[in-house]
């Protein structure tokens, strides 16, 4: 059983992700649809998005 802090943090974390990955393009969704953890996600999400101005540490600021 998750404490309260505990599960605030995973379904903040979990809303993080969904709107990140509604956000972006069927190319990048599908290369982080391949990823099991969330630090997969956010390296790839880095990776494929270098070229573009998207400021991966705000949105982690943003978000949480």
């Amino acid at each position: 059983t998750m404490s309260p802090k505990n599960k605030a943090h995973y379904e903040s974390e979990k809303e993080a992700i969904h709107l990140i990955l509604t956000g972006i393009g069927d190319e990048t969704y599908s290369t982080v649809d391949a990823c099991k953890i969330a630090q997969e996600i956010w390296e790839a999400i880095e990776r494929l998005q270098q070229s573009e101005s998207l400021n991966i540490q705000d949105v982690k600021t943003n978000l949480f």
